[in-house]
């Protein structure tokens, strides 16, 4: 159960229990489920099971995701949905992707050409087993120290473009061009990082 932050009597699970009998009864029946979630053990202990915390990013119009799994990250920049049936909904990525919430499509691709550098990924293979279930979780952002996004810095702002270019070429399977952008990428991350 999604909670707004400033709904916090529903934060208390006899509040629950005695206002809302009926929707306490139903989440109770999934409570061991909830309690084993990875999330729910190692961070939030003596809350209310039925809550999901962290669910404010998913809300995020703008992500970069990738797959946690693999030998190469391979990041990219999703956006809202649009369609004649719906409304715009933000993508919420399935648990075998990992994302990061952006502000703006800017600073998503910023981050994405980032996280798909050679730089970023010579770096978590030095730590993580190639090919393995958690090989490019969300730990890799401890440790490929990304500068926060500066929209008036001339790098960043390069690097965000070349990204965007990224995309479309390889939307449009133009491969020689995005290869080139790909090089341009890594020289423009090695001047931003040393």
């Amino acid at each position: 159960m999604f909670l707004p932050k400033s709904d916090k009597k529903l934060h208390n699970e006899l509040y629950l229990k005695s206002k809302f009998p009926k929707t306490y009864k139903y989440v109770s029946k999934f409570k061991e489920i909830l309690l084993a979630r990875g999330s729910f053990v190692y961070k939030y202990q003596g809350k209310p099971f039925y809550l999901f915390y962290g669910a404010e990013s998913m809300k995020s119009r703008y992500k970069v995701v990738w797959s946690r799994m693999g030998s190469k990250i391979e990041a990219a920049v999703v956006d809202s949905i649009t369609d004649k049936f719906f409304s715009a909904k933000p993508p919420i990525p399935q648990e075998t992707l990992i994302f990061v919430p952006a502000n703006s499509l800017d600073e998503a691709h910023y981050l994405c050409a980032l996280i798909n550098s050679d730089f970023a990924l010579s770096i978590v293979k030095k730590y993580s087993t190639v090919g393995g279930k958690s090989f490019a979780s969300t730990h890799i952002l401890k440790y490929v120290k990304i500068p926060k996004y500066n929209p008036k810095d001339a790098i960043h702002t390069k690097l965000s473009e070349l990204s965007k270019l990224a995309h479309k070429y390889a939307k449009e399977g133009k491969d020689k061009e995005l290869e080139q952008t790909e090089a341009e990428i890594e020289n423009n991350v090695k001047n931003l990082l040393g």
